[in-house]
């Protein structure tokens, strides 16, 4: 027993021996792990320390790329910057030598006074013509044209004393630009496509009868002519377009042989004619496109080979009417229809207003009363109306002291929608118009503002003139808008849709016009009625407690005005020559506008012309009207110097042969007057013996 507890206490004592040194080895491999742990630690510290230095590294070097490459680009920059800047100053420096010149030549031009020259091989030059010839244009009397000049040179440039041409010679340089009017009108015709349009139309002055033509090409409006004939029948106007075209073939042909073929081309250009609807104008038409079909069976080398449907078509010529002229007519039927109102509510008599009142019984009433009344208080109220009688200048007072200002304009022929524009304005100023002249006592009121005053107080005439006011805003005033506008119906026949929904509002209102004096009608929707203080004032009225000659005289003048329209319009109404929207007419008549404006304006600049310049010559006249309206001086300014110097030359040379002719066609105009009135003489003897 004592053995094995011997044995077991070794056994222990080894075990213990053992554990003690296993603890040891725990311990000290313990401390081996926790120094490797450190090591690792460090380790892991020094890799960070060296992927920040490499990255670091890489963005340096990443830097040190961009920023060699940057150097690069501002060496080969400062290389440029350095021959740029060495250029500039080559350039200055040159600049500088030639400002020293040019100074010093100008202080020797100063200083010597040395003449221009102007004159060489005993004519004026070119250049001079020209200044000539642009004044004129600008307005600048032919007596001070040389004055300008002179006053220009001298005190501008300090020039003086250089040779001026005479009032005479600036006549004939004048009579030149005529010619060189003619040169361009040729060129722009000769050079564009067939399709050009011919505006015509003519006037009367003094007994004087004058006939203008104008062409309207893709690009540009041009004044054709402007001649005085004694009569304004067809055969006269045949005659001066054939004249017309063939001076203008004159000037542009080098030879003579050319002369016929250009006159050809010339009538030929011509597609599309332009007037308003007047007799003469359609026989002149007529006869037009039998000269044109003569000239293409001549000229025309396919002629021959063209279909019969071909030759009609070739040969044909779109006729357009002045739409600006249906408001003149719109104006004469409303007035025609508002006359015989009157005499339906008068039992015959048509007296209504002044004409009831026996003082004004010798006064003649050929409008209706309501015109009348419209045209008195322009008359009498409105500046430019009559000197003696009127007092615009009170009423324009009288209307500043309410805060207003005078909305009544001027009647001019050349205003087509003046009775319906007064109309509205005579509506939205009746009231002050009565309380201005009520004011005044009645021995102190001419006859004229007596009569303005009695017709302003009939209600009846009040009531036709609101009528009046409120066709011109909803029909005619829209209407002329929609004539005048570039961006609506921009082709003349985009204007039939609204030509055949004007025929049939008008009637429709002929049956029952209340849509129409309510205002609420827009008939028009791309140009709708203004609706300002007049619209306002004419549209506040429409309620009131007796209408119905409102009513009546609206339905009996739309009625009056559906006739008009029809009768006017009907080759753009359904059924009409031009009422479909045929894509080959559409193509020829691209250069067609929607009004003869331009016939018009140029009537109205020549009627200023003679104003001004009384003894001016028609020669005279035509050439300014041409050169300003042609822009004749950017024509030429436009060319190489040679060649407008050319052309400049050959008017001048070219001049005598046509003031030749222009003298010859004067001495036959008096004879024919002569003729005219011997004629007369015969005509009224004839009738002393018969009675």
């Amino acid at each position: 027993m004592e053995s094995e507890l011997e044995i077991s206490s070794e056994i222990a004592a080894d075990f213990k021996l053992q554990y003690e040194m296993a603890l040891d080895e725990i311990y000290e491999l313990q401390t081996e792990i926790d120094v490797l742990k450190n090591e690792i630690k460090k380790l892991k510290l020094d890799t960070d320390k060296i992927k920040t230095v490499e990255a670091e590294k890489r963005k340096t070097v990443k830097n040190l790329t961009y920023c060699k490459r940057q150097n690069n680009e501002l060496k080969q920059n400062d290389s440029e910057q350095k021959q740029l800047i060495s250029k500039l100053q080559k350039e200055v420096s040159e600049r500088n030598r030639n400002i020293a010149s040019l100074t010093e030549q100008v202080t020797i031009l100063l200083d010597d006074q040395i003449s221009i020259n102007t004159f060489s091989d005993g004519k004026y030059l070119p250049a001079v013509r020209q200044v000539v010839q642009d004044l004129h244009s600008f307005g600048v009397g032919v007596k001070h044209i040389g004055q300008t000049i002179n006053s220009v040179l001298k005190h501008l440039l300090g020039v003086d004393e250089w040779k001026l041409p005479s009032e005479s010679s600036n006549r004939r340089m004048i009579l030149e630009s005529n010619l060189l009017a003619k040169m361009q009108i040729g060129e722009v015709l000769l050079h564009s496509q067939n399709s050009n349009t011919l505006h015509f139309d003519g006037t009367s002055d003094a007994q004087r009868h004058f006939l203008g033509f104008q062409i309207t090409t893709n690009h540009e409006n041009l004044s054709l002519s402007l001649n005085e004939n004694v009569r304004g029948d067809t055969q006269t106007q045949v005659k001066t377009i054939k004249d017309n075209f063939l001076e203008i073939a004159n000037l542009v042909s080098h030879s003579n042989e050319h002369i016929n073929e250009n006159y050809a081309k010339l009538m030929l250009s011509i597609k599309n004619m332009m007037s308003d609807q007047h007799i003469v104008s359609k026989n002149f038409y007529d006869e037009f496109v039998k000269m044109r079909t003569d000239l293409l069976q001549k000229f025309e080398s396919n002629w021959d080979t063209m279909s019969d449907n071909e030759q009609e078509k070739a040969a044909e010529i779109h006729q357009w009417f002045c739409h600006l002229h249906l408001l003149a007519n719109m104006g004469d039927s409303v007035n025609k229809a508002l006359k015989e109102y009157e005499k339906i509510i008068t039992d015959g008599t048509g007296k209504l207003g002044r004409s009831q009142l026996p003082t004004f019984s010798s006064w003649s009433d050929k409008d209706s009363a309501a015109v009348r009344c419209i045209r008195t208080v322009c008359s009498a109220l409105v500046s430019g109306g009559n000197a003696s009688s009127g007092c615009p200048e009170d009423f324009k007072t009288y209307l500043f002291s309410k805060g207003k200002t005078c909305r009544l304009k001027r009647f001019e022929h050349t205003r087509f929608n003046i009775i319906f524009e007064n109309a509205g304005a005579v509506v939205y100023h009746r009231n002050d118009i009565i309380d201005f002249l009520s004011k005044s006592s009645s021995s102190s009121l001419n006859m004229l503002l007596k009569s303005v005053l009695s017709d302003l107080q009939d209600q009846t005439i009040f009531q036709e003139i609101l009528s009046v006011a409120t066709i011109g805003k909803i029909i005619t005033t829209p209407f002329l808008r929609l004539i005048d506008s570039k961006t609506v119906a921009t082709h003349i026949l985009d204007l039939n849709q609204h030509f055949l929904q004007l025929q049939i509002n008008l009637k429709q209102w002929s049956k029952d016009p209340s849509d129409l004096i309510s205002g609420e009608t827009v008939l028009f929707p791309e140009v709708p009625p203004c609706k300002d203080d007049i619209f306002d004032a004419v549209f506040s009225n429409h309620m009131l407690p007796d209408t119905d000659v409102l009513s009546e005289s609206a339905s009996l003048m739309s009625t009056h005005l559906y006739l008009t329209v029809s009768r006017l319009l009907q080759n753009q109404l359904p059924e009409g020559c031009h009422g479909t929207d045929n894509e080959t007419i559409r193509e020829e008549s691209l250069t067609v506008p929607k009004h003869n404006r331009t016939s018009e304006k140029n009537f109205a600049d020549f009627k200023q012309i003679c104003h001004f310049k009384p003894n001016a010559s028609i020669e005279h006249i035509e050439a300014t009207l041409m050169w300003v309206n042609n822009k004749s001086v950017e024509w030429l300014d436009l060319m190489d110097p040679e060649i407008k110097n050319a052309k400049i030359t050959l008017a001048m040379k070219r001049a005598p042969e046509f003031i030749s002719k222009w003298h010859e066609r004067k001495i036959q105009l008096k004879q024919k007057h002569l003729e005219k009135l011997k004629e007369k003489e015969t005509e009224k003897a004839r009738r002393d013996d018969q009675s």
